[in-house]
């Protein structure tokens, strides 16, 4: 396995682009578990996910998660009208879409149910 995220094998095999509809733009390698958080896990290919800045970030607050079967849950707050018409409408039409899965290095499925973990407590 390749120590470094940004050699080109690893993206290539991994298709990168954000893995989301309609987000084909300003693409990031986001972890699933942080950086800090495990140190083990750093250059591991299946702790990551490609999605564009706007939902990297929305992932990194916990208002967007992946259920089992990759499909995009998103949080009460983005549900609810106390977001900006911007936000509501560039979430909604994701929930329940299902993220593109790479050829290679799946997202791990038990790092995402610690990120679905992490986000009902933040609901």
């Amino acid at each position: 396995m390749p120590k470094n995220w940004k050699e080109p094998e690893l993206w290539v095999a991994m298709n990168v682009y954000c893995r989301l509809p309609f987000g084909q733009f300003d693409q990031s390698n986001k972890h699933i578990i942080g950086w800090s958080d495990n140190e083990a896990r750093r250059a591991d290919p299946t702790n990551g996910i490609c999605l564009n800045a706007l939902h990297d970030k929305a992932f990194d607050r916990h208002l967007i998660t992946f259920d089992e079967d990759f499909r995009v849950v998103l949080s009460p707050l983005l549900k609810s009208k106390e977001v900006s018409e911007f936000h509501s409408h560039n979430f909604e039409r994701l929930e329940g879409r299902t993220l593109c899965l790479p050829h290679r290095f799946l997202p791990d499925p038990d790092a995402l149910a610690q990120h679905r973990e992490t986000f009902s407590k933040s609901a």
